[in-house]
């Protein structure tokens, strides 16, 4: 039987999924120890340290949930605020590029007058070209 492989890229997102199960864990337990008490009207004081452990491990556990929640939480505003600077350098690179491109085709222009023309429709394309990149590039984000 295969069984697929859980993958953490983060050590707080493996702290809250083993709360969780922690919890769930001694949440069912005590409810059967209670269950089971009350049908077989046993004695509840046989199994108090049983049931004292669990409700220390399902608290053990919502503090361990918080902390990783919370820890986690730190670390990915970290990595937004990393995306979204890689993101703004990108569209100042675009925007960088057009300009160039302008300059460029501004300079071909000014040096072949008899093809003025041509060098205006083609700059004319190069610069619509280059801010439809940037509206992309801008949308995207």
């Amino acid at each position: 039987m295969n069984v697929p492989k859980i993958v953490y890229d983060d050590f707080y997102k493996f702290v809250t999924s083993f709360s969780i199960i922690l919890f769930l864990i001694s949440i069912g337990v005590i409810t059967y120890l209670f269950t089971s008490v009350i049908k077989l009207n046993l004695n509840p004081d046989v199994y108090s340290n049983t049931r004292d452990f669990y409700v220390l491990l399902a608290v053990i556990s919502i503090c361990s949930f918080s902390w990783s929640i919370w820890n986690w939480r730190i670390n990915q505003k970290k990595l937004d605020a990393k995306l979204d600077a890689e993101t703004a350098l990108k569209i100042l690179e675009v925007k960088k590029t057009a300009v160039n491109y302008e300059k460029q085709i501004n300079e071909l222009a000014e040096q072949e007058q008899p093809f003025s023309a041509t060098f205006d429709i083609l700059k004319q394309m190069k610069i619509s070209k280059a801010r439809a990149r940037v509206e992309r590039t801008s949308r995207k984000k």
